[in-house]
């Protein structure tokens, strides 16, 4: 009976662990791409805010940075399935 209950007890905590580890979305951050003035392509998540002041927030989980990006800095995004020409 023991047996079960210490593999009982490291599979809950295998679990916990998983889903302690995946990465957490910021708030507002949508999946999208991004085409850039000088044509590079930049995937990860966006943040829109093209109507309110014609810019996009660009957040890389990998390097966890936020950067700006205006009308003037992209050729085209695409938000979690719409298309933004610029």
């Amino acid at each position: 009976m023991k047996i079960l209950n210490t593999i009982s007890l490291c599979v809950l905590v295998l679990v916990i662990s998983q889903a302690n580890a995946q990465p957490q979305v910021p708030g507002g951050f949508k999946k999208g791409t991004l085409v850039l003035a000088d044509k590079s392509i930049l995937s990860g998540l966006v943040r829109d805010n093209i109507r309110k002041n014609a810019s996009v927030v660009f957040y890389l989980a990998a390097e966890e940075k936020k950067r700006n990006y205006d009308g003037s800095d992209l050729l085209r995004a695409e938000i979690d399935g719409t298309n933004y020409l610029c």
